[in-house]
């Protein structure tokens, strides 16, 4: 099996590959430091964006991003808000794109083999999750819709809904790659 160390430089180059969507005069951080900080986050499973800017922003963190990135020290790393910004304007089958490739650059250089059940098959798992609901406001036309119904059948409310449906790989018993 191979190490970390043979799966960086093609994460590296796949990062920094990303178009970055803000104002030029604002750009302080290039991409591939913003969205590995943030894939970091998803992977050791920091939830707030304020813990993650405070989680990383300690030398050694900042040093290792560095390192992987192969790029000059920084002094910090970007914060929550530059990233939201920077995930924000940028394109939705972009950051799909992004996460089909590294979900296929991890299955080539066969990182996680050893998470294969019986050495050959790769535990998928299906799961539809609802992501967003908008009350009794319709936001599109895709809208799922609940009505709620008094005993005389009458219509007292409706919810509308989006849900999704997810694949997710399971690498370990702790770790879950997924699309979302």
């Amino acid at each position: 099996m191979k190490t970390l160390r043979h799966f960086f430089p093609g994460l590296r180059g796949m990062l920094k590959k990303a178009a970055d969507h803000r104002h030029k005069s604002y750009v302080k951080y290039e991409t591939g430091i913003i969205l590995l900080v943030r894939i970091l986050s998803a992977v050791f499973y920091i939830k707030s964006m304020r813990k993650m800017s405070v989680e990383f922003n300690q030398e050694i963190c900042t040093e290792n991003v560095c390192r992987i990135l192969g790029i000059e020290r920084s002094e910090e790393l970007p914060h929550w808000s530059t990233i939201n910004d920077f995930l924000e304007k940028m394109p939705e089958t972009e950051t799909e794109e992004i996460i089909t490739k590294l979900a296929g650059h991890i299955i080539r250089m066969r990182t996680f083999d050893n998470s294969r059940i019986r050495g050959k098959y790769w535990q998928v798992l299906i799961d539809g999750s609802g992501i967003f609901s908008f009350g009794n406001k319709r936001h599109c036309k895709h809208c799922l819709k609940r009505e709620h119904k008094d005993e005389a059948g009458n219509v007292i409310w409706v919810d509308y809904y989006h849900y999704v449906l997810e694949a997710k790989l399971v690498l370990s018993e702790n770790l879950v790659f997924r699309d979302y």
